[in-house]
């Protein structure tokens, strides 16, 4: 009555790894020990409040929220529950139309304050206020830094760009910036890598595990 309401059960069976097997009348059913560590969560056009549906670029879990980065002109930013994963918010920064809704990857260096990797470049996210803002670290406003790597043991942080030779060292603990180019001194530390060429997430990862 609990489990299969509705069905006519006939005969139930129990094999050698505990496993229950019940035969019904429209059926065979069969006990599943381990339920799927996956779930699917799909996001419809009311939801995501835009017609376009673009790829999800990003995913950020901060207590018991989840921030979705996606790259697209509007609605860059979705807010879940972790609980219920209904949508709380759907932000657009900067307007709709604009490459800051363009998310390509997020990190929080510091608490309870998102950085934002986008296609317009960095922008930082307060999760109380939901306040935002740009975030300068020295470069140019057309280096357009997108790229954010975890931070390292080291306490570094690297921001790159998808095709470019410019790469950011950060330390969130010392608020400590260095810049670096194929022209830099010093170098990048590690002088064989083509960052125009590469894929910049992977750069990036292999920066964060330099010591």
């Amino acid at each position: 009555k609990k489990y299969l309401p509705g069905f006519k059960i006939n005969c139930i069976f129990s094999d050698r790894e505990n496993r229950l097997w019940i035969g019904t009348t429209v059926g065979l059913f069969q006990q599943k020990l381990f339920p799927s560590s996956i779930k699917t969560f799909s996001f419809t056009q009311e939801m995501l409040r835009d017609s376009v549906q673009k790829e999800i670029s990003s995913v950020y879990r901060y207590k018991d929220r989840l921030y979705v980065g996606r790259f697209a002109r509007q609605s860059g930013l979705m807010i879940f529950d972790t609980a219920t994963m209904q949508p709380l918010a759907n932000l657009s920064f900067y307007g709709n139309n604009s490459q800051f809704n363009e998310i390509i990857s997020m990190q929080m260096y510091h608490k309870d304050t998102l950085w934002l990797g986008t296609f317009g470049g960095l922008i930082w996210f307060d999760t109380k206020t939901r306040q935002y803002g740009k975030v300068s670290l020295g470069q140019s406003s057309s280096a357009r830094l997108n790229v954010l790597s975890p931070t390292g043991k080291d306490g570094d942080a690297w921001i790159l760009r998808f095709g470019s030779d410019l790469v950011t060292r950060y330390n969130p603990g010392k608020r400590e910036i260095v810049n670096y180019s194929k022209e830099s001194s010093p170098l990048l530390p590690l002088p064989h890598v083509n960052i125009a060429a590469g894929d910049a997430k992977i750069i990036a990862d292999q920066l964060s595990g330099c010591q």
